[in-house]
């Protein structure tokens, strides 16, 4: 229900207000009523290191998807509306979409997405806390 959903993405962001990690990550599988959508999105707030982090993530999913899609402002988010850490969302493949589907069921695919996920945030973590 919407109300469960809301009070989840409520948490989410007092959870990251409480314990103030250097940023987060709301990670997520989306839905169209479009089939032929498909691929990764990342959604960031409206701040440089979000928008660095979301650029940096949507790289890399590209990459592994073979699109390229750029990351879009997510005003109307309520976990990056309230959560203060740069904030990213990322929608990480469509079950509506068929292929997506396949490739979200697939342990490989899995370790591929967890791969360039890690990657980026390490190049996110080079770029914003030099040594």
């Amino acid at each position: 229900s919407g109300g469960r959903h809301r009070k989840d993405l409520a948490q989410r962001s007092g959870l990251a207000n409480t314990i103030k990690p250097s940023m987060m990550l709301s990670l997520h599988i989306n839905w169209s009523k479009n089939s032929g959508t498909r691929g990764p999105l990342v959604i960031y707030q409206n701040q440089s290191e979000s928008i660095l982090l979301a650029s940096l993530l949507q790289d890399a999913l590209n990459q592994v998807y073979g699109t390229e899609e750029l990351p879009v402002l997510g005003k109307k988010y309520h976990v990056l509306k309230y959560t203060k850490c740069p904030s990213v969302i990322v929608e990480l493949g469509f079950l509506s979409n068929k292929s997506d589907r396949k490739l979200l069921n697939d342990s490989h695919h899995q370790a591929k997405l967890a791969k360039a996920i890690t990657q980026a945030v390490e190049q996110y973590y080079t770029m914003t806390h030099p040594k």
